[in-house]
């Protein structure tokens, strides 16, 4: 029973999306978004540079002498949603360089806040008086990249302001979760401070707010398909720790409690057997494609296909998954 454990662990982790080839532009673009971490570390007090620096190295799985790319782990969209809003045709309103620039920075603060807030709060990464300071650092200059984007304009401080209460009311919620269904709707407002640069970017860009609406739910749609893969690779970690992964919201309410209460090695066991005779990875695996099949539907109705194509490439495995099942 143990090694099918194994079997089975070693085929949940191995799940990963697919890698969108990426254009020298974008590559370009890529470099410098992770130039605004750089700069962070640099508006840091001196004596607190090489500590932070290393500490995202560390963060980042980068080692000594590897290229300093502290995006690695992201999946392009995160990044590249912003990237062709920005450089869509047939668009008469350009965001010119200095509104770029201040986007791309304030989305590199919120995307790498999120995960931080997110690692503090569940202990897997220690408070200290410098990652204090980098994580009100960052959103400082979140903030201040945000409000020279929107030249200081009252309706957009109002949405900024909103979807950073939405994101805090997200992640500070204690609701209990009826399903899969609202535990989807609760991560839509956990990433909240991800799609408010793409969507704001896109309103200043296209004077369309359903235009902006629509982005907004493509980018919401990729991040619970990554959210769906990441409680798929994590599922043994999640069990161990007692954590409601999206896994646990598909299980029927006796193994519920088992996931909340086991204390041996054999109930982890029939707890990955009765999870995998279910096909609850398969149920969340179909959800996730689903999900990246909505937001490649909808940017490439909106014009942006190089966007929708990339979303496709990242879906390719889990569609394939699916197929080749018995």
């Amino acid at each position: 029973m143990y090694q099918e454990r194994l079997n089975l662990l070693h085929e949940f982790t191995a799940l990963s999306f697919g890698r969108p080839l990426l254009t020298n532009e974008e590559r370009i673009f890529h470099d410098a978004f992770n130039r605004h971490m750089i700069d962070l570390v640099y508006s840091l007090p001196a004596s607190m540079q090489t500590e932070s620096l290393l500490f995202l190295m560390q963060y980042a799985g980068i080692r000594i002498g590897e290229k300093l790319d502290l995006f690695r782990n992201y999946h392009v969209p995160s990044w590249s949603f912003l990237y062709w809003i920005g450089h869509a045709e047939k668009v008469s309103r350009r965001l010119t360089a200095d509104e770029m620039e201040c986007a791309a920075g304030a989305q590199a603060m919120a995307m790498f806040l999120h995960s931080l807030d997110d690692h503090i709060h569940d202990g897997s990464v220690a408070p200290s008086h410098m990652l204090l300071l980098l994580r009100s650092q960052a959103w400082l200059l979140m903030k201040e990249k945000l409000i020279r984007f929107t030249g200081g304009n009252a309706v957009d401080r109002a949405t900024i302001d909103d979807f950073i209460n939405t994101y805090y009311e997200g992640i500070s919620s204690r609701t209990t979760l009826s399903g899969l269904d609202e535990y989807c709707r609760l991560f839509r407002s956990q990433m909240a401070t991800w799609t408010l640069i793409p969507y704001l970017a896109s309103l200043k860009r296209y004077r369309d707010r359903s235009f902006a609406d629509d982005i907004r739910e493509a980018y919401e749609c990729f991040g619970i398909a990554w959210r769906l893969l990441d409680d798929i690779n994590d599922v043994e970690e999640d069990m161990h720790s007692h954590e409601h992964s999206a896994v646990y919201y598909l299980l029927p309410r006796q193994w519920q409690l088992l996931w909340n209460s086991h204390e041996t090695v054999r109930d982890i066991n029939e707890l990955m057997l009765h999870i995998h005779a279910a096909d609850t990875i398969d149920t969340l695996i179909l959800t996730a494609e689903k999900y990246l099949l909505r937001a490649e539907t909808i940017v490439r109705d909106r014009g942006l296909p190089e966007l929708a194509d990339e979303l496709m490439t990242l879906r390719g495995p889990l569609a394939l998954w699916l197929h080749d099942r018995p």
